[in-house]
């Protein structure tokens, strides 16, 4: 009876492991996603996130700064307190 528990425990165990293995990439790793190809360009400014290293981002493409700063004048700093 005990030896039948001991065999069920190491075969559950054995079945986890090999389900939580981690996956294996056969490509090249490049910010956390596997990527089958990588192009071999230059970019002075950096590439586009999630795009193997194929992609340049461009100065001129909108990358969403007027959504972090206002403009409107009537903003006042908060007063410190004494």
């Amino acid at each position: 009876m005990i030896k039948e528990i001991v065999m069920a425990n190491v075969f559950i165990t054995l079945l986890l492991l090999a389900g939580c293995a981690e996956q294996s990439c056969d490509g090249a790793l490049i910010d956390g996603q596997c990527c089958d190809h990588v192009c071999k360009i230059a970019c002075p400014d950096g590439f586009v996130e999630g795009s193997c290293n194929c992609e340049c981002i461009e100065l001129g493409e909108d990358m969403n700064l007027d959504d972090l700063f206002e403009d409107a004048g009537d903003i006042e700093p908060p007063i410190l307190p004494i």
